[in-house]
């Protein structure tokens, strides 16, 4: 019983930790089928969870999910149990194991040749080269088991695929990223140099609350699993950290002169990062400054386009408006331009209309 609620426990936390929503709706319920000991002193526990539906109401109303079955395997640890491994039903064989294909038989049946419908010949009256002019195919091995006989080859026969206890992707540890704290409007620049460093501070606080959530991850691990599994989530959150920290720091910003353009002050600004492989990537920003109440403020900001990558032209036809003798499907409403940003070389992220 202790092991049982113990892992409730933990499905609770966990659900509280990714979506709160979700966990204060109780949208997941979940029933023990049964239990086995293994002659090593483990416990394996088949559980099914039976999502709610939509919003955890009892009424009905609302999308409803499939069960989801699993397969927990505790193992001993002093006075306690930690989860070794955690299983989920392998959804191509329903958790049989078996090969779908072949039935566990590692061999296909008998059984109509599809090439000529079972009568052995084409449609000219020749012999069928599928079938050797039999109309029956098998049998035969199976393909799509072929060397693990019969077995399903999407979990290997085991009937469940193994879980990673969270998916660490985007997880960080504590780092500090530094501010330079500057807040002028006295120029066009000066309010897109205070506009990219409010940003940043919003990135610091949105590090640390993604530190926070890590932090809370780890301590449900240390409770729950053994230490191999902790120590597999340090490492991947230390690589993770050390990614998004070097990204950071080799982040190299160039704001340009200001031009005027229709009653705005147009600032561009080139962006630089280096990952922790040396990797460069640059980035173009465009940012639209009026004069409001004395000060200079923001009202449009676009970013590079992601199909030109800043060019402007047409990547299908390289900006020539043809594809051979015929006009470039890619760019027919504005020939040799880029589809996606017209040949503006940006898109809008922000606009003051919207």
């Amino acid at each position: 019983a202790a092991l049982t609620d113990g892992f409730r426990d933990f499905l609770r936390k966990r659900e509280a930790a990714e979506a709160p929503e979700a966990a204060l709706a109780g949208a997941q319920k979940l029933e023990y089928v049964r239990e086995k000991t293994g002659a090593d002193g483990s416990v394996t526990v088949f559980a099914v969870q039976k999502p709610s539906p939509a919003g955890g109401k009892a009424s009905g109303e609302g999308p409803k999910a499939a069960p989801v079955r699993s397969m927990l395997v505790f193992e001993k640890s002093g006075d306690s149990y930690r989860i070794r491994e955690w299983l989920e039903e392998c959804q191509a064989c329903s958790g049989t194991g078996v090969c779908p294909a072949c039935g566990g038989e590692g061999v296909t049946r008998e059984r109509k040749c599809p090439e000529c419908g079972g009568t052995g010949k084409k449609s000219g009256g020749a012999a069928c080269e599928a079938c050797d002019g039999k109309g029956i195919l098998g049998p035969a091995a199976c393909r799509s088991c072929e060397g693990d006989r019969g077995a399903c080859r999407t979990c290997s026969g085991r009937g469940g695929l193994r879980r990673d206890v969270f998916d660490t992707s985007g997880l960080i540890g504590d780092l500090e990223l530094k501010e330079s704290g500057f807040r002028g409007l006295g120029a066009p620049e000066e309010a897109v140099k205070t506009y990219l460093d409010l940003e940043r501070a919003l990135e610091a606080v949105r590090c640390r609350a993604v530190a926070k959530f890590t932090a809370e991850l780890r301590r449900m691990i240390t409770g729950y699993f053994p230490k191999d599994a902790l120590d597999k989530f340090d490492a991947a959150v230390k690589r993770s950290t050390a990614e998004f920290q070097a990204g950071m720091e080799g982040m190299r910003r160039e704001i340009g002169r200001a031009r005027s353009e229709e009653g705005a002050e147009i600032v561009l600004v080139t962006t630089e990062t280096g990952g922790i492989t040396g990797e460069s990537h640059r980035e173009l920003m465009y940012f639209r400054a009026v004069l409001k109440d004395g000060a200079w403020k923001i009202a449009d900001r676009a970013g590079m386009c992601r199909d030109c990558l800043g060019d402007g032209s047409c990547g299908m036809c390289g900006g020539t408006g043809k594809k051979g003798n015929e006009a470039c499907p890619a760019c027919a409403a504005s020939p040799g331009k880029c589809a996606m940003c017209g040949g503006f070389k940006y898109q809008w992220e922000r606009k003051a209309s919207d």
